[in-house]
């Protein structure tokens, strides 16, 4: 089973620290599964490896030779070439796909990863962008097809800075939509409520965990988030109008913060959270 985590803040954070001799050499690596072999190459960087460039052979025929940046123009590194590729069958159909973990760099940023099907005719496309999170890829209902673990991103820089934010959990199924044509990820977080349950418990015991004076804005905005994955409406407002009335949603900075805080951090809670498909 193949693991990321949360791979990109931490590779960013490496990155920013590191000499600035830092080098990582030039290389390849292929990795097969049944009739298809995928190669991965790429170019010698500072920090992280550069120019990456997919071949794939299938039965013995080259059906995919060219750098990832003339599919997707964001594919132009490798944070950790050596874990970057995978193959593997993710809709259980016996034809394996071939994953590729690239790069955007940044501080804060972004791991998307292009993901190559096989339609009888060639390879098609799908590019998902897991943002500053990663994802790993589990089989959570046993069923031999793995999901994908991730967070949702889009909660950075929405509550408070991004040192406080949280990311609740969201797990996507790949498959392809009716007609068999498109590939696609679904949201399916709501189809794992003990997941989500447990988070939610471990995001509440942190912030009651909170020194006074620290901001709980981000943990808040996950946990309510969570809340709402299960159904529990009414116990997120019970929730957040205790946390109001104890100044958890109170800035710590009220000069310099330009977050919402308060009543206006409960608006703008519930608003993101109705445009972000928890409602």
């Amino acid at each position: 089973m193949r693991r990321h985590g949360w791979l990109a803040v931490a590779l960013a954070t490496l990155a920013l620290a590191a000499p600035a001799h830092a080098r990582v050499p030039a290389g390849s690596r292929s990795v097969s599964a049944g009739a298809v072999t995928a190669t991965l190459s790429w170019s010698a960087g500072d920090f992280f490896a550069g120019r990456p460039a997919l071949r794939i052979v299938r039965a013995g025929v080259v059906a995919f030779d060219a750098p990832l940046a003339s599919a997707c123009r964001a594919c132009t590194s490798l944070a950790d070439p050596e874990t970057a590729l995978s193959v593997t069958d993710l809709d259980g159909d016996g034809e394996p796909e071939i994953l590729v973990d690239t790069y955007t760099g940044g501080a804060h940023c972004c791991t998307v990863t292009p993901i190559f099907r096989w339609t009888g005719a060639g390879y098609r496309r799908l590019t998902a962008s897991f943002g500053n999170v990663g994802y790993s890829l589990e089989d959570l209902d046993h069923d031999g097809r793995p999901e994908f673990v991730t967070a949702d991103d889009s909660f950075a820089y929405a509550f408070t800075a991004f040192a406080f934010s949280a990311f609740p959990l969201r797990i996507l199924d790949y498959g392809t939509d009716r007609g068999g044509r498109t590939a696609l990820l679904r949201d399916v977080t709501s189809s794992y409520p003990a997941l989500v349950a447990k988070e939610a418990a471990g995001l509440r015991h942190d912030v009651a965990r909170r020194g006074r004076g620290d901001d709980a804005r981000g943990l808040i905005a996950a946990y309510v988030a969570d809340l709402y994955r299960l159904g529990r409406r009414a116990q997120a407002a019970a929730y957040l109008d205790s946390a109001l009335r104890r100044g958890l949603l109170d800035s710590p900075d009220p000069g310099f913060d330009i977050w919402p805080a308060r009543a206006r951090y409960v608006r703008t809670l519930r608003r993101f959270l109705r445009s972000h498909g928890y409602g």
